[in-house]
C-alpha cells in the first residue's frame, strides 16, 4: 500500500544585502499589496542565475549508491509578449559535473535552458499545479496581503514512479516579513516555505512509495515596479520505491537530492 512521508523544511539561506530594521513604513506600505508582475512588452528582464544540486541515488538492481554533483550558471531571460505574458528561459548555461572528492569531471555547455512559455503574471486562483522551476522560486500570493501577513495555496505536483502516475499534494506558505533595500531597489521581501508529500492522490498500489519535496527561500520583490530583484532558495527532494515483490522489476529504488539556487537581476532593457 502507499505510506505517508513528510520530510523537514530547508533553513533559508543567508544572502549578503542592505537590511535596516528601521525602514520606516508609510501608510501606503500598509495597505494590503497585490504581487503581480509587469509583462510590459518593453520590458526584458536579465537575472544572473545559478542552481547547485546534490543527489545520492540508490540501485537495487546493483545494490550500489550513486552520487551526482552539479553546479549550474547562466543568465536568466523574462521576456515579454504581446498577450501580457512572458517566456521564461536561461542563457549561456555552464554545467559543472563534480566528483564526489570535489573535483570537477566534465563541462558541458547549453544554450537555452529552463524555457517556459506564456507565464501569466498573476497566481491563478484554486490549486496551482508546480510544472516549472520558476513555480518554486517565483511564488506569487494568489491574496492581497500587508506587512506582517501570511497566506498560503495549495499546490500539486506531477510524478511518474516506475509507470505509477498522478499527482503529489502540498502548501505553500508565504510570509509578507518586512521591506528591504536590495540591489539599490525597495523591495517587499516575502519568505516562504513549500512542502509537498500529501500521495493521496497517487493509485492505489502494494508497492511501497515515498514521495516529498520540501523548499524555504527569501523572495524579493520589487511592487513599485512589479518585478522580482532576487531569490534565494533551497530544495530537498526524497523519492522512495520498493515494490511488493522482492524479486519483481524495477528494483527498489531511492533517491535523496538537494539543490540551492540563487537569482539577480542584473538589468532592465
Amino acid at each position: 500500500m502507499i505510506k505517508y512521508f513528510t520530510s523537514l523544511a530547508f533553513l533559508m539561506v543567508l544572502t549578503g544585502c542592505y537590511s535596516d530594521n528601521s525602514l520606516e513604513l508609510s501608510p501606503e506600505d500598509r495597505v494590503a499589496k497585490d504581487f503581480k508582475w509587469n509583462f510590459n512588452k518593453d520590458r526584458k528582464l536579465h537575472y544572473s542565475f545559478s542552481s547547485e544540486s546534490e543527489n545520492n541515488i540508490y540501485d537495487g538492481l546493483t545494490e550500489r549508491d550513486n552520487y551526482f554533483h552539479q553546479r549550474l550558471t547562466g543568465i536568466l531571460l523574462v521576456e515579454p509578449k504581446r498577450n501580457g505574458t512572458a517566456d521564461f528561459y536561461t542563457i549561456e548555461n555552464e554545467i559543472l559535473l563534480y566528483e564526489e572528492d570535489g573535483s570537477v569531471r566534465d563541462t558541458m555547455n547549453m544554450e537555452i535552458s529552463n524555457r517556459e512559455k506564456g507565464r501569466k503574471p498573476e497566481k491563478g486562483s484554486g490549486v496551482v499545479q508546480l510544472a516549472t522551476i520558476y513555480d518554486m522560486i517565483f511564488p506569487l500570493p494568489q491574496d492581497l496581503i500587508s506587512v506582517g501577513e501570511t497566506t498560503e495555496y495549495k499546490v500539486k505536483r506531477a510524478i511518474n514512479v516506475h509507470g505509477i502516475s498522478g499527482f503529489v499534494l502540498g502548501t505553500y506558505k508565504l510570509v509578507f516579513d518586512r521591506y528591504e533595500e536590495m540591489l539599490g531597489r525597495k523591495c517587499a521581501v516575502l519568505e516562504g516555505e513549500l512542502e509537498i508529500s500529501d500521495l493521496s492522490m497517487l493509485p492505489t498500489s502494494d508497492n511501497f512509495i515515498e514521495s516529498s519535496l520540501s523548499a524555504s527561500g527569501t523572495f524579493y520583490f520589487d511592487l513599485e515596479n512589479r518585478n522580482y530583484v532576487a531569490a534565494d532558495v533551497e530544495i530537498e527532494e526524497n523519492m522512495h520505491f520498493i515494490p511488493d515483490d522482492d524479486n519483481a522489476f524495477p528494483s527498489e529504488s531511492k533517491t535523496d537530492g538537494t539543490s540551492v539556487i540563487k537569482v539577480r537581476l542584473d538589468t532592465i532593457q
